[in-house]
């Protein structure tokens, strides 16, 4: 008897330890799931509007860059007056372009840290979460000053192409570039002050084509620059839609996390219930 029994309490060790060897090799494949991914650390939204952000600005600043100078040079050459009020207007475009660049930067950056596992390794105790909820506010309070500026920045940028356009309007009735076919823009010195001098603002032959020349060149990059503002507001937008989501996530992301663990042992311990009802 004792001899039939040695083979048989061998059998009994080997299942025993196939079925533990089978248990931990479940866990070892159920523990990944409540890993963080490196995938989910990336903060595909705030990218996608940085994306937004920094082709418009670019596009935007170079257009306006070369519009205003097309503006300028119409000036100079063809009414011989200086506009000194248009530099101020290129160079506080291309100022706002290098504060949006850095600005969008920092708005990616804020999103990063309210990602994925970043989120609950950066506000894991609840002043981190109270720094992260107010320093999130304060750059959404900002995002939405900035895109009023850019509003304003827009507003310019229409009433640029809107002139423009009239004026390409008037270079397209005239019908040959002549001494005697001439377009009298009196009507516009109002805005630059000039009254008096009528023989200035009265184009003829060589300088009208040259006038007309520059207009079209200078209505294409406003045109372009017009779609770029959009571009730069289309991404704030889509900026302050994260900031508002991030505020959610920091303020409840801790209660998420805690669930996932809640619910990552409770797993664990339904796994191991056979294994303990079996011994």
């Amino acid at each position: 008897m004792v001899l039939s029994v040695l083979p048989w309490s061998g059998r009994i060790d080997r299942t025993e330890t196939e079925k533990n060897s089978k248990n931990n090799s479940n866990m070892e494949m159920i523990a990944p799931v409540g890993r963080p991914s490196s995938i989910g650390r990336v903060p595909f939204a705030s990218l996608i509007a940085l994306s937004i952000t920094w082709i418009g600005v670019a596009v935007f600043a170079a257009m306006n860059f070369q519009a205003v100078n097309a503006s300028l040079q119409q000036l100079r050459s063809v009414f011989n007056a200086e506009i000194y009020w248009l530099n101020k207007v290129q160079l506080s475009f291309i100022v706002s372009a290098v504060i949006m660049f850095v600005f969008a930067g920092l708005l990616t950056v804020i999103g990063a840290l309210a990602t994925g596992s970043t989120r609950d390794r950066v506000y894991y105790g609840w002043k981190a979460r109270l720094g992260g909820r107010i320093s999130t506010a304060l750059f959404l309070t900002l995002t939405y000053l900035v895109h009023i500026f850019w509003l304003a920045i827009f507003t310019v940028v229409v009433s640029l192409c809107f002139v423009n356009c009239i004026l390409k309007r008037l270079c397209a009735t005239v019908p040959a570039y002549t001494v005697d076919d001439c377009l009298d823009l009196n009507l516009f010195s109002v805005f630059f002050g000039d009254l008096k001098s009528t023989d200035n603002w009265k184009l003829c032959g060589a300088a009208l084509q040259q006038f007309c020349v520059l207009t079209e060149s200078a209505n294409n990059y406003y045109i372009v620059s017009y779609f770029a503002s959009l571009a730069v507001l289309l991404g704030l937008v889509h900026f302050m839609i994260c900031l508002s989501a991030n505020y959610a996530h920091i303020k409840d992301g801790f209660k998420y996390s805690e669930l996932k663990e809640i619910q990552l042992i409770e797993e664990t311990e339904l796994k191991r219930y056979p294994q303990r009802r079996f011994n």
